[in-house]
Formats: C-alpha cells, sequence, structure tokens
C-alpha cells in the first residue's frame, strides 16, 4: 500500500515549474514526465506495486519505480513513492486508479528506489513547503511522525495499533489540516474561499481569535 497524498486539495500539478522541477531534481536525476492513467479493471486504489506487478504479469512488460508528484498550488508539493507499467513497447501507463479520477499523474522515474516485496515496508512520502508558515511545517513533520508510527506498528501488510497511542497526533493534525484549508483554500491564498471572520475561532486551535493569532500574518 503506497502513503495516500497528505490533502484531498492536492492534485497533479498542471505545468513543471522551476519549483517542482527543483523538487523533483533532489529526489532523482531523471526529469519528471506526465503519465496518462488508464486503471485495470481489477486494480486497488493505493495498491500499486501489486497492480503493477499483476500487469506485467498478464501482459509483459515491466515495473518502472518512481515518484508521482501532488501540489497544493501555493502551500506544499509531495512525492509519493509509486510505480507504473512499461509497456513491451516501452510506453508508460499508471495502471492504478486515482482516488480524485486523474487522466495523468506527473512522475519521476527511479529505478533505484525499489519496493521491498519481502517485508512489504514502505517508503514515506517527500514533502517541500512551498507557503512559509509555520503551521504547515508543523503539518509535514507530524505526517512524517506518523508514517513512522505506522511502518513501527506493521508487520508485512497488517498494521495493528492500540488508536489511543496515534490519537493526540493524528487529532492534532486535523486541526492543522483544517487550519490550511481554511487559510489557503483548494487552490492557494487569495481565490474565492470561505475565509475565516477576524472574531472567529482561529482554525490553528490556538483557542485565539483569528484577528488575535494568524489574522495578524
Amino acid at each position: 500500500m503506497d502513503f495516500p497524498p497528505l490533502a484531498l486539495n492536492s492534485s497533479t500539478p498542471k505545468a513543471v515549474t522551476n519549483i517542482i522541477e527543483e523538487f523533483c531534481r533532489s529526489i532523482a536525476p531523471a526529469p519528471p514526465v506526465f503519465v496518462p492513467v488508464v486503471p485495470e479493471p481489477t486494480a486497488v486504489v493505493s495498491e500499486c506495486f501489486p497492480n503493477v506487478a499483476a500487469k506485467v504479469e498478464r501482459d509483459g512488460g515491466e515495473i518502472a519505480y518512481g515518484w508521482s508528484i501532488w501540489e497544493w498550488p501555493g502551500v506544499f508539493i509531495e512525492a509519493e513513492h509509486h510505480a507504473v507499467w512499461r509497456s513491451p513497447t516501452g510506453d508508460l501507463i499508471d495502471v492504478t486508479p486515482r482516488p480524485e479520477r486523474e487522466k495523468k499523474v506527473l512522475f519521476v522515474p527511479d529505478p533505484e528506489t525499489v519496493y521491498d516485496w519481502e517485508s512489504n515496508r514502505r517508503i514515506d512520502n517527500r514533502r517541500l513547503a512551498i507557503a512559509d508558515d509555520p503551521y504547515l511545517r508543523e503539518f509535514l513533520e507530524n505526517a512524517a511522525e506518523m508514517a513512522a508510527f505506522m511502518e513501527r506498528k506493521s508487520v508485512g501488510l497488517t498494521v495493528s495499533f492500540n488508536p489511543a497511542e496515534l490519537f493526540p497526533l493524528a487529532s492534532r493534525q486535523q486541526v492543522l489540516l483544517n487550519y490550511l484549508a481554511e487559510r489557503y483554500g483548494k487552490k492557494g491564498r487569495g481565490q474565492n474561499q470561505r475565509r475565516v471572520g477576524r472574531n472567529d475561532p482561529c482554525p490553528c486551535g490556538s483557542g485565539k481569535k483569528f484577528k488575535k493569532c494568524h489574522g495578524n500574518d
């Protein structure tokens, strides 16, 4: 199973901007490419590695490892360890269905970063903050901590833990996500999204009014 993108606001970038290009280059030397999404009928969301392995067994070709790139415009960029199918003719196709029915993904080939088929250990996503926001940085740090927690509690494909162990971190993460959604909206700051009122509680969870907290930023 993959680590899915952090926020539903994330989507495939519309273009490879300078900051996305630099981010991709920090992950792997190959340039990013747009790959069409053509889901296999039996493929499962967030299970790209077994999906591609099954495709290779049926139709030949090979598995191509790398990273799919997601962007919350103006907020952060995220790279998800991913695999697509390389057909016998060399075409790259993403055979895994996307939750938001994406028609294409931005993919960075990285043949050196392979999936651990023996123990099914997952590689956490890579993330880069675009907005200069301490709560965004905390959100991304919490995401890494939660991913590490899940891997510590994993044996093969089974994850077993007491929910109370994760609750403080998960609840804080939800507060931070609510704050980011309120502050930046779906497509980033400055879009036509509902804003927090000056006298509303600040969505960061501080307990202060917005005008006394992040409303001053």
